[in-house]
């Protein structure tokens, strides 16, 4: 998954950022018509 380019595909999403590799413990930050985002992925690849 792709994170920073959500905007080229989603124009509601104005900007992102990943910080390193999708993956537990990493964050990224996204805005969306004027409001702003900081996600922690906590994805760790179990089934569930």
């Amino acid at each position: 998954m792709n994170i920073n380019s959500w905007p080229q595909w989603q124009p509601d999403i104005t900007s992102t950022k990943l910080y390193g590799e999708l993956k537990a413990g990493n964050i990224f930050r996204w805005k969306a018509k004027g409001l702003g985002f900081l996600l922690e992925e906590k994805y760790n690849g179990a089934n569930s």
